[in-house]
């Protein structure tokens, strides 16, 4: 079903949004980091490693990845069968698709559901 996104490139993903997932409290230089992540005024190191990935990612790479995403999540039930569906319609929708994917919480969850439907 996935025809330009490899399952390394999901295992990287999954591993850096893990990463992500650990609250961060200060920086290398021992600045808090706390408040200015919360309010959204500073990336952490991991929401950084993680966004730089996505933004790397060919078009049709993260086009099947926010499919992926959003048949993990399946708010609207979707099964393995609805894929083709969803990467129909992440190719309209795929404008800033790396922030909108690293914003999505639980994103390693997600992703691996996802890959376990396509797998069923």
């Amino acid at each position: 079903m996935l025809q330009h996104l490899r399952a390394e490139t999901v295992d990287e993903v999954i591993r850096l949004a893990r990463a992500n997932e650990i609250p961060v409290s200060e920086d290398d230089d021992g600045i808090d980091l706390t408040s200015l992540v919360e309010v959204g005024l500073v990336m952490t190191p991991t929401e950084r490693a993680l966004l730089d990935f996505l933004e790397a990612l060919s078009r049709d790479e993260m086009v099947e990845l926010m499919a992926l995403t959003w048949l993990g999540r399946g708010s609207g039930g979707e099964t393995r069968e609805d894929f083709a569906g969803l990467v129909q319609h992440a190719r309209i929708v795929s404008e800033d698709a790396a922030e909108y994917v690293a914003g999505k919480a639980p994103l390693a969850d997600y992703l691996e559901a996802g890959i376990a439907k396509l797998n069923a």
